[in-house]
């Protein structure tokens, strides 16, 4: 009995802690179940109703096109022309007198405070992209109010003046923060820029003032995330700096710069860090137009404080504020400059070698130092030049070997460019046909680099060494007697060595068919010169052709021995090409030009060396087709 009170009790208690749930919510109890728990029907549960909560404006929601052109762009332009008709009525109610200085400022003061108390009453109304606008004009109005009245017309001192300024700005802040709105914050910015435009100061003046602006806007940028603001602030500072008198202002001209410079490197978005950069380096270059030490001093200064963090962009910065430096200075000594744009490669490529990483300033580093040196030097010191790139060179091979464990593609790189400058030395320092007979032996040396490292890119740039052979032996080295035969030899060997040290293919077939055509180019320049000095000049033409054609043919016979000698297909089908290229040269041509004992003599030779090749297969033909068969190429 004891235990079926205790389970009433139970089931009592557990009843009116549900009854009292259901007052709460706000449902009555059934009567009946009430009275008999036993036969209780469960009562619909209706949801809870919550407060409804005001739904914003669709226009805020999700503005359309009417809405965003008609109160918002509508709007921003409006308060922006009413800014610009505040500054313009100032500056005619100064020049005409109609109203003293002290009301002036009163009367700027009580609009901007009366803009202000509008765009707060409109903010609590709800029509906040309209009270955003009215808000910026009242933040630009005291702006204007507070420097005019301590820069232009003297009425407050200048430590007074700025603090209203600074007020302002903080003030502007706060609004924007409040409110939530950038726009805000844009044109209480966008009017403080515009306040030195309208009233020129001291030039101290515009620097404190601009800072203070900037200042103010990357700090309430990063505050809320507003990047916009870094934008806007680094662009108005170029403008406001283009209009300054800076140019016999180089010290407090350099202070401005390293002080903008700093703020701006630390902005967040990585595009506004770069301009800083570049920035800073156009602007040291008109600032020191006269004095060639500072420029190089803060130059350098400025590229090795952006080294770590934007090194490309440092290095790209100095060097196009050398190159403006040197459209516009009055001085350019030889020795300075060259010992600051040292220093500056110096810095670049020791970053390179403690840091690996940075492809491009690799490959920029080293060509446009070496472009501005020789620039700069050439003129009064050629002999020096070709040392300069050579020392370039084993310095980019130094940081090759250093680089090859750690950064293999950097070294590929340095070893390029140590080829590079190898290659920009030998035209510098020599002359004539030497260019093309060291330029053969590098090309050869890099084809062989490159068969040892197992790099097929390294070939190329033997390539295209091997190109400017061949139009330096079109364009100088034929005319010159002196050595030319040599120079072509050297170049043909070039050619086959390449061949050889590349990977077997048509590119290598090419390349070793074209040592042998300048091999065949040389050796008919040489008979044409024999031609000219020994022959009759009525006999010039009769020589020359009969010679090349004898030629042509031993060349044939020679070089199809060496591929039956060395088991190669493309050297006996070069010395077949060769023979039908010679007989058709013999029945079209020689046999109507030559005169009669020229033609007896070219058609015995040439019958002869025919007969000399047939020898040939005829000897070698079972081993020949033995290679066809096991397909020996």
């Amino acid at each position: 009995m004891n235990d079926t009170g205790d389970l009433r009790d139970e089931l009592r208690a557990l009843r009116e802690r549900v009854e009292a749930i259901e007052r709460r919510l706000g449902m009555a109890a059934d009567p009946v179940s009430a009275e008999n728990p036993a036969i209780a029907k469960p009562t619909p549960v209706e949801a809870p109703r919550f407060s409804q909560q005001p739904q914003p404006d669709r226009a805020e929601r999700s503005p359309g096109l009417e809405t965003r052109l008609g109160l918002t762009w509508i709007n921003r332009i409006g308060v922006i022309t009413l800014l610009f008709g505040a500054g313009f009525f100032f500056k005619y109610a100064v020049e005409n007198e109609w109203i003293g200085p002290v009301a002036r400022v009163i009367l700027g003061i009580t609009a901007g405070l009366a803009a202000l108390g509008a765009g707060d009453f409109l903010h609590r109304r709800n029509q906040r992209l309209f009270a955003q606008g009215i808000s910026g004009l009242g933040i630009a109005l005291l702006y204007l109010s507070f420097y005019a009245a301590s820069q232009f017309y003297h009425l407050i001192p200048d430590i007074i003046g700025f603090a209203a300024l600074a007020f302002v700005t903080a003030l502007g802040a706060a609004l924007a923060i409040q409110y939530d709105a950038m726009p805000v914050a844009a044109l209480g910015f966008f009017g403080g820029y515009l306040t030195p435009v309208l009233v020129a100061p001291a030039l101290w003046v515009l620097y404190g003032y601009t800072l203070l602006l900037d200042v103010a806007a990357v700090m309430l940028a990063r505050a809320r995330g507003w990047r916009p603001l870094e934008i806007f602030a680094i662009v108005a500072t170029a403008l406001l700096y283009t209009t300054a008198n800076y140019r016999h202002e180089s010290l407090l001209g350099t202070l401005f710069i390293a002080a903008a410079y700093a703020l701006f490197s630390v902005a967040q978005l990585p595009g506004v860090r770069i301009a800083a950069q570049l920035l800073a380096s156009i602007a040291l270059a008109f600032l020191w137009t006269k004095n060639p030490s500072g420029f190089l001093l803060c130059s350098f200064v400025l590229a090795a404080a952006g080294v770590v963090t934007r090194p490309i962009w440092a290095l790209g910065g100095f060097w196009l504020g050398y190159a403006l430096w040197t459209l516009n200075a009055t001085a350019r000594p030889d020795g300075p400059v060259f010992v600051a744009i040292t220093l500056v490669f110096v810095l670049f490529f020791a970053l390179v070698n403690i840091r690996p990483g940075s492809v491009s300033v690799v490959a920029a580093n080293g060509p446009i130092y070496f472009g501005a040196a020789y620039l700069l030097l050439n003129p009064h010191h050629h002999a020096f030049m070709g040392l300069l790139a050579v020392s370039l060179a084993a310095a980019h091979l130094i940081t090759a070997r250093h680089l090859l464990t750690v950064a293999p593609q950097m070294a590929l790189l340095s070893t390029g460019l140590a080829a590079v400058f190898v290659t920009l030395a030998i035209p510098v320092q020599l002359a004539g046909y030497a260019i093309t007979i060291a330029w053969a032996t590098e090309a050869a040396a890099l084809a062989w680099i490159a068969s040892r490292w197992k790099d097929a890119r390294a070939i190329w740039l033997a390539l295209a060494i091997l190109a400017l052979i061949l139009m330096h032996l079109a364009v100088f080295d034929r005319e010159s007697s002196d050595s030319r035969l040599i120079t072509f030899t050297a170049s043909a060997i070039a050619f086959w060595l390449t061949a050889k040290w590349m990977q077997p293919g048509r590119l290598a077939a090419a390349v070793y068919i074209i040592g042998h055509a300048l091999m065949l180019w040389g050796l008919g320049l040489e008979i044409e010169r024999w031609a000219l000095q020994h022959a009759d000049p009525q006999n010039v033409v009769s020589v020359t052709t009969a010679a090349i054609s004898i030629m042509l043919a031993a060349y044939a016979v020679i070089v199809i021995g060496a591929g039956v000698l060395t088991a190669t297909t493309i050297n006996r089908f070069l010395g077949l090409a060769l023979i039908g290229i010679v007989i058709l040269k013999l029945y079209l041509y020689d046999v109507w030009l030559l005169g009669r004992l020229y033609r007896t003599i070219a058609f015995v030779a040439l019958g002869a060396l025919l007969v000399l090749s047939s020898y040939v297969y005829s000897r070698y033909r079972e081993r020949v087709e033995g290679w066809w068969t096991n397909n020996r190429l």
